[in-house]
């Protein structure tokens, strides 16, 4: 018979394979590509109606000839009342420009003159020569067809502008309708778009400051905040690097040398406030609103995140953990900050209590998704740890007596036991290797158990004959046949068979 302690290897514990894990992207972080692309999307969602302007005079259809006018100029006007009605805008043109000739500043001239310009095609000229009549103060009845005119011409030029923006058109637009909030955002969003930020910042206050909407008010407002966060946040490591050595006071001397200008922004004044409290009491969560929190967070850690997202991306996450190591003692209360250490902690094989302490503060933000998956592959690797051990002690078994087999037995069952209760609670990502240590453990368990049966027929064996011999040999016999029913493993079938058969051998002699 096979000496039963040299069983081989039925299966292994597989190395653990990891999902891809995402860094988290913080709600309030500055992604300054998403919020001009938002931007862009409530300018896309806001356009203006286009209202056909309507001359007034010509609702009746007759227009007087001039003839019937004692002033040449009148008689101008009138007849080219008439051809604009007729739709021969250029001789109207030239009439009216004959007007103005005789008559510089002439007000229904210059009126009917930018009706021509703007449906020959021409809407800046249009709107050039609507402006400087407005400036001049026309009396109430020509200044309301001033306006509305002004209206119809505002809501076409800023839908083209726009549709097809162009730096210089709008800059020129907006000399002549500051108005005009939308062609503000647009012109913030192509200015960050190509680098020039503090431009950009400028032209968004600029903006808000003349802007007639509400809504345009408030989106420039807040693109401001946004590009003024995104400034301050290159300019981070400047107060940051002090922190990590615990030179508070040089920290905060850094953020007064930012300048008047940062001295009233929100972010400044509470990552002023938090250092502080470090130097007071120590590092904890910031007594802000969670939004303001998450923005102090991010000027802490925001860059050592981004250079550990990219080191993991290498295949270098020793030196991730290292910066998060240092980043956490700055914002220990930092669920994407503890997240990013427990993945580093994870694919470097680090304590697993370190890492469920990381991923349950990662888990106090829901946004922070990934976090559940690295409790799950904390709950995965502690079942394939200890899988391992079990599995080590089962291949090398040799001589080790029955007690210990005995406990490796009972421990292997619990250990299947909570396996089999985490499948119907982790996450899809690791069900599939969970479910195959559970099968791991399975044969584990029949191998542990044929050991103990080999092991109690040897000893019945070299007890010799005496009372109670046959009723022992048939125990060994019955635990043979169930031990048949709970494998399907050729080699282990064989050896159940071997052990049976010599029980059943020796209990033909008795």
């Amino acid at each position: 018979m096979d000496e039963p302690q040299t069983l081989r290897t039925l299966g292994s514990a597989q190395t653990l394979r990891m999902p891809a894990f995402d860094v988290p992207a913080r709600a309030t972080a500055v992604d300054l590509t998403e919020e001009l692309q938002r931007a862009r999307r409530e300018l896309q969602g806001g356009r203006h109606e286009e209202r056909v302007p309507v001359l007034r005079e010509f609702e009746d259809g007759e227009v007087p000839l001039s003839l019937e006018y004692a002033s040449y100029e009148d008689g101008l006007i009138e007849d080219a009342k008439a051809n604009i009605a007729a739709g021969n805008l250029e001789l109207a043109l030239a009439q009216l420009d004959e007007v103005l000739e005789l008559l510089p500043g002439h007000y229904e001239a210059r009126y009917l003159r930018s009706y021509c310009l703007l449906f020959g095609g021409d809407e800046m000229a249009a709107l050039t020569e609507l402006e400087s009549l407005r400036a001049d103060r026309p009396g109430p009845d020509l200044a309301a067809r001033v306006l509305e005119l002004r209206t119809t011409l505002r809501g076409r030029l800023t839908d083209r502008l726009l549709a097809d923006p162009d730096e210089k058109a709008l800059v020129e637009y907006l000399r002549l309708v500051p108005e005009e909030g939308g062609c503000w955002l647009e012109l913030t969003v192509q200015r960050a778009s190509r680098g020039d930020l503090h431009g950009a910042v400028a032209t968004a206050r600029a903006g808000a400051g003349v802007a007639d909407a509400e809504a345009d008010r408030r989106a420039l407002d807040r693109l401001v905040h946004r590009l003024r966060l995104h400034l301050l946040r290159a300019l981070a490591p400047r107060f940051v690097e002090p922190l990590h050595a615990g030179a508070y006071d040089t920290a905060l001397e850094e953020l007064r040398r930012l300048g008047p200008e940062w001295s009233d922004f929100e972010p400044v004044i509470d990552l002023a406030s938090y250092i502080l409290r470090i130097a007071r009491e120590g590092p904890g969560r910031p007594d802000l609103p969670h939004d303001r929190a998450d923005v102090v967070y991010d000027l802490l850690a925001g860059y050592d995140l981004g250079r550990t997202g990219a080191l993991l991306d290498e295949g270098r996450p020793e030196q991730g953990l290292a910066l998060m190591r240092r980043t956490v003692r700055l914002v220990p209360t930092d669920p994407c900050t503890n997240f990013v250490l427990g993945l580093c902690l994870l694919v470097t094989g680090g304590d697993l209590d370190e890492i469920e302490a990381a991923a349950r503060v990662a888990g106090t933000d829901e946004r922070v998704t990934g976090a559940g998956d690295l409790l799950d592959a904390v709950a995965l690797r502690r079942v394939d740890r200890e899988a391992v051990a079990i599995h080590d002690f089962v291949g090398d078994i040799n001589d080790c007596p029955s007690a210990r087999i005995k406990q490796a037995l009972q421990r292997t069952r619990t250990l299947r036991t909570h396996a089999e209760g985490l499948l119907r609670t982790i996450g899809e990502p690791f069900r599939d290797q969970l479910r195959s240590l559970v099968g791991v453990l399975a044969v584990n368990a029949v191998q542990l158990d044929v050991v103990l049966v080999s092991n109690e027929l040897t000893r019945v064996l070299r007890a010799g004959w005496h009372a109670g011999i046959g009723i022992e040999l048939d125990r060994v016999i019955q635990r043979c046949a169930a031990l048949r029913r709970t494998t399907r493993d050729a080699d282990t079938t064989r050896i159940i068979h071997q052990i049976e058969q010599t029980a059943r051998t020796a209990r033909g002699r008795v």
